[in-house]
């Protein structure tokens, strides 16, 4: 799979504070992830 472009955006927001980052348009997939990621830690 290719590098998706503005991968930067959720390295800034990241080290900014952010606890995590979903891109739009939304990816239903990427955001069940994420959900997953933070219920189950």
């Amino acid at each position: 799979m290719a590098a998706r472009p503005f991968t930067h955006y959720r390295e800034k927001n990241i080290s900014s504070g952010a606890s995590d980052h979903v891109t739009k348009p939304v990816d239903a997939d990427d955001l069940l992830r994420c959900i997953h990621r933070w219920l189950t830690s």
